[in-house]
């Protein structure tokens, strides 16, 4: 019997029959990837940024750049960040008493926890914005309209088709993996 791999999106993979008589497909088995969701275009306080960021990506310079402008910013009355909508420049704390500006350009490229762990993880461009709401706020908005995707499936089918390949040819060559 044929039967397909088909791989929905980066977090869904389904096997199926091929057609049959009645022109119908017989789901075998569904995997569904578990990711933590980060909340990209949402505001988050800086605590919670922060603990999102270290759940949520892989290590990286982008990350630790973003990571440490996110972590050092300081609520002052008079303005505390510039922003040209290109990059931004935050008065940050550096040891006890001392302040330094650090520039963190858009977008950074960073890679999230979006697909199955098996796999490897795309990196994507982020715009990061620091916000005022009170206290300093933090947003990352995806910048590629979703053009990771792609990606995932790419890394997700040469990861199924590794694995299919050590099958035996009776079972391999009954098997067709579709993205």
């Amino acid at each position: 019997t044929d039967m397909i791999i088909h791989i929905v999106n980066p977090k869904r993979v389904r096997l199926i029959t091929a057609l049959d008589a009645e022109r119908t497909r017989e789901c075998l088995f569904e995997v569904n990837a578990e990711v933590n969701e980060f909340r990209f275009g949402h505001w988050y306080d800086q605590e919670a940024f922060m603990i999102e960021l270290q759940a949520n990506f892989q290590s990286s310079e982008d990350l630790e750049l973003v990571q440490k402008m996110a972590g050092n910013v300081e609520r002052k009355n008079d303005q505390s960040y510039a922003d040209d909508g290109i990059s931004q420049v935050a008065v940050m704390t550096v040891g006890a008493a001392a302040k330094a500006d650090v520039k963190v350009p858009n977008p950074v490229t960073l890679v999230p926890y979006r697909t199955f762990q098996e796999v490897g993880q795309p990196a994507s461009a982020f715009v990061f914005r620091v916000g005022d709401k009170g206290e300093p706020t933090f947003m990352l908005q995806e910048a590629q309209n979703g053009l990771w995707r792609n990606e995932a499936v790419a890394n997700i089918k040469a990861y199924l088709a590794q694995a299919v390949s050590h099958m035996q040819p009776n079972v391999r060559d009954h098997i067709t993996i579709i993205g």
